[in-house]
C-alpha cells in the first residue's frame, strides 16, 4: 500500500506540472488516471481482509493483543471471507445491470480472496495443530497387514471392504515386503482377482514410501507437498511400525478444528 501511495502521490504531482505547463492535455489525463488507479489500489489493500496487507495488519495486531496467532489468523480469514462475500454480491449486481466487465472481474478478485482466506487459515491450522507432533504421534499404531499368498478376491472383500483400510502393508514372516493399496488393485482386471495373489503384485518398498517415526509432522506434510505422495509406511531400523496417510492428517486437523468450535460444530 505505500508504494501505491507514493506512486499515486508522484502521479498526481506529475499532473500538476503536465497541466501548468500545457493546460489539460491527454498526457495529464493519462497521469491523473494513474494518479487515481494506484490510489484505488492502496485503499483496497488496506481493507482489514485477509489475505490482503490491511488483513495482515489485523491479524499482527490481534495476534499481539490475545497472543494466539491461530485465533487471530481464524479472524482475520472471517474478514476476508466476509469481504469477498460482499464483493462477488456486487459483482452479481454489476452482471445484471449489464456491467459485464466490471462484474467479472469483481467475482474474480471476490473468488481468489475467499480461497486465499480458507488456504491461510487452513494451514495455520495444521502448523498449530502439527506443531511439536511427530509421525508416532499420528500414525496408526499395529496396522492390518496382509501376506503375499493372500488372493486380490480375499483382500478386497476381507480387508478393504470388512475392515475399511485402504493401505495395508505386505508382511511375510515378521519381514515388511511392501503395501497394497486401490491404486495396484486398479492395475488388475476384475476377472483376474480370484487366481491372482497379493505376492504378484504387491508394490515393493521404495525409500520415498517410508518415513521415520521421529520425523516431525509438520516435516511430512511438506514432503507430501514435494512428492504428491499421500501413504506412507512407517518403518525403524527395517521394522513395520505403523503407517500414516494424507487422510489420516486430514482426520486429525478437522478434529481439531472441530474440537476449537464444540458449540458450532456440535
Amino acid at each position: 500500500p505505500l508504494m501505491s501511495l507514493l506512486l499515486s502521490l508522484g502521479f498526481w504531482i506529475l499532473t500538476g506540472v503536465a497541466t501548468l505547463a500545457a493546460g489539460a492535455s491527454p498526457l495529464s489525463e493519462v497521469l491523473s488516471y494513474l494518479s487515481m488507479i494506484n490510489l484505488v489500489l492502496a485503499l483496497f489493500n488496506l481493507v482489514p481482509a485477509f489475505p490482503l496487507d490491511g488483513g495482515r495488519v489485523l491479524r499482527a495486531w490481534l495476534w499481539h493483543r490475545h497472543g494466539d496467532i491461530l485465533r487471530a489468523t481464524e479472524t482475520a480469514a472471517k474478514s476476508g471471507t466476509i469481504f469477498a462475500m460482499v464483493l462477488m454480491f456486487f459483482g452479481v449486481l454489476a452482471l445484471f445491470q449489464g456491467i459485464i466487465a466490471a462484474g467479472i472481474w469483481q467475482i474474480m478478485i471476490g473468488l481468489f480472496i475467499l480461497a486465499a482466506a480458507r488456504s491461510s487459515y487452513q494451514h495455520q491450522l495444521a502448523q498449530s495443530v502439527f506443531a511439536n507432533k511427530s509421525v508416532r504421534d499420528l500414525m496408526v499404531a499395529d496396522p492390518v497387514v496382509v501376506s503375499p499368498g493372500m488372493t486380490l478376491s480375499a483382500f478386497v472383500n476381507t480387508v478393504m471392504l470388512q475392515k475399511h483400510v485402504q493401505f495395508v502393508p505386505v508382511v511375510e514372516d515378521g519381514a515388511l515386503l511392501g503395501h497394497m493399496d486401490a491404486d495396484v488393485l486398479a492395475s488388475i482386471d476384475r476377472e483376474n482377482w480370484a487366481n491372482t495373489q497379493v505376492g504378484d503384485v504387491f508394490a515393493g518398498l521404495e525409500a520415498a514410501s517410508m518415513v521415520p517415526p521421529d520425523m516431525a509432522a509438520q516435516d511430512l506434510m511438506s514432503h507430501i507437498s514435494k512428492t504428491g505422495r499421500r501413504k506412507f509406511l512407517v518403518v525403524d531400523d527395517h521394522q513395520l511400525l505403523g503407517v500414516i496417510t494424507l487422510a489420516d492428517l486430514t482426520d486429525y486437523l478437522r478434529m481439531a478444528d472441530i474440537l476449537r468450535h464444540p458449540q458450532t460444530n456440535g
